[in-house]
């Protein structure tokens, strides 16, 4: 190969290593927030029973 051949290679292996880098992070990030909404919603679930039972 030669060097121009080598660095556009080398290129489109860190541009794909990124984009599974990012790919990675947003469904982490996704699955995160919707287990903090799952918990909040538990959260509230046992709230509002917990007022039924003091009323």
């Amino acid at each position: 190969m030669d060097d121009r051949a080598q660095v556009s290679t080398e290129y489109l292996i860190i541009l794909a290593v990124s984009l599974v880098l990012a790919a990675v992070v947003t469904l982490l990030t996704v699955n995160l927030f919707s287990v903090k909404s799952s918990v909040k919603e538990l959260i509230e679930i046992y709230y509002k029973r917990a007022l039924q039972l003091v009323t």
